[in-house]
């Protein structure tokens, strides 16, 4: 009997094992800056203690050939590291996509690699497909890298029937999802199940679900009586995070509302705080797909980072985001010119990333607080949360309220231009 007993414990115990290597407990987000480089690196935490190590080497990797480059060639525009992720889980296989761009004084180089574990077994690409499956992935591929604004010598090199040029995907609702990633090129494409079931093994065939795009109900805040208040405008860049929630949390209790500007990347992996987020009144921006500095790319690959963003927030919330934040603050005019919405910078800005300090955003919020003001925060660090929580319960005490960037622009009878960014002092 104590046997039997046994035996069920540690069948469960592996089980749960199995099911919390599947989650995405943290992430990790590190930014460093030298006189010659900028590193940017967003990474995910998981309880694979084996993909951890693989990931960690390989952006420790990254890192010191940026910096070591930097430091030798010395440049005036300061080299980029920038790494950020997809993840997602389907049919119990865990898929980490990571995108590497470096910024070596002339454009954006890319490169992507997957990850995909069972467990703590790590795949590969036969686990997935059919025998013989390349000749066929490789046309279909060619049809759809052919919406692309692609020359034909670069589609057929793209999608030449060899493993290499196939490696980097991952499956969700959507379907097959491919990276494609030269020096000069990266695209990205989803191909629906029910043109790949014939090649994929049983296990991983289905058919396409479409996202529910029914547009989200916002609980309406009543700022009738906000005119007289002193306001502040709270914005956060780079999230969500595992930290948001708490941060939503917070927020509601003193009902207090800020603004969001998303990452494309982590949309899909976060829809569902993403959709708490617009129902519970906060304001969606469009922070680009991939943090990428607008300077170093064309207006096309520009266009596309925003565009890519914008259809991620509609195709969770039924929404277009109203606002824009460019990374790091940069946008040419060109750009400025093509998009719809209003162009958001800030007015305080105090590098919670840098310190990581509860204690010190808690003073920097309190120290700035004054009417109109434009902070912009991280989400991604719990210190940047906590601290944010305290000096939000303190000045609401003392009579200021946290509004959005539509409230603040409407209740403060702001007119903003198409092409211009605005900065409210």
């Amino acid at each position: 009997m104590f046997k039997k007993f046994l035996i069920v414990c540690l069948m469960v115990i592996v089980m749960f094992s199995i099911y919390k290597i599947h989650k995405i407990e943290v992430e990790e987000q590190k930014r460093e800056e030298g006189k010659y480089y900028k590193i940017n690196v967003l990474i995910p935490k998981t309880d694979n203690r084996k993909l951890n190590r693989e990931i960690y080497n390989l952006v420790e990797a990254n890192k010191a050939k940026v910096i070591d480059k930097a430091q030798s060639d010395k440049p005036k525009d300061k080299y980029e590291l920038i790494i950020n992720y997809t993840k997602t889980v389907y049919r119990d296989v865990l898929f980490v996509n990571i995108n590497i761009y470096k910024f070596l004084g002339k454009n954006y180089e890319r490169e992507d690699l997957s990850f995909y574990y069972l467990g703590e077994v790590k795949l590969d690409v036969s686990y997935f497909f059919q025998r013989d499956y390349l000749k066929e992935l490789s046309s279909i591929s060619k049809k759809y890298l052919q919406e692309k604004n692609l020359s034909e010598e670069s589609i057929n090199n793209l999608t030449l029937p060899n493993e290499k040029n196939f490696h980097n995907f991952y499956f969700n609702n959507f379907g097959l999802n491919i990276f494609f990633n030269t020096a000069t090129t990266n695209e990205l494409i989803t191909i629906p199940y029910e043109e790949i079931n014939h090649i994929l093994k049983e296990k991983f065939q289905s058919i396409t679900i479409h996202e529910n795009t029914i547009p989200i109900i916002k609980n309406i805040t009543d700022v009738s009586n906000y005119k007289d208040k002193k306001l502040i405008a709270l914005t956060f860049d780079d999230g969500p995070s595992s930290n948001t929630i708490k941060l939503l949390d917070g927020l509601k209790k003193t009902n207090s509302k800020v603004t969001f500007f998303l990452l494309g990347t982590k949309v899909y992996q976060y829809r569902d705080v993403i959709k708490r987020m617009y129902s519970e009144s906060h304001q969606l921006g469009n922070h680009t797909y991939h943090h990428l500095n607008l300077r170093y790319l064309s207006k096309e690959k520009a266009l596309e980072e925003i565009n890519y963003t914008n259809n991620a927030i509609y195709t969770v919330t039924g929404h277009f985001p109203t606002v824009f934040r460019p990374p790091y603050g940069i946008i040419s005019d060109e750009v400025k010119k093509e998009i719809s919405q209003k162009v958001i910078l800030w007015n305080v800005d105090f590098r919670d990333w840098r310190y990581k300090s509860s204690k010190r955003v808690f003073n920097q919020i309190v120290k700035n607080a004054k009417d109109g003001n434009i902070i912009v925060l991280h989400d991604t660090y719990k210190t940047t949360v906590d601290g944010v929580l305290l000096a939000v319960d303190k000045l609401v005490k003392e009579g200021y309220r946290f509004v959005t960037i539509d409230e603040l622009i409407s209740i403060r009878e702001i007119e903003l231009e198409n092409d211009k960014s605005i900065f409210v002092n």
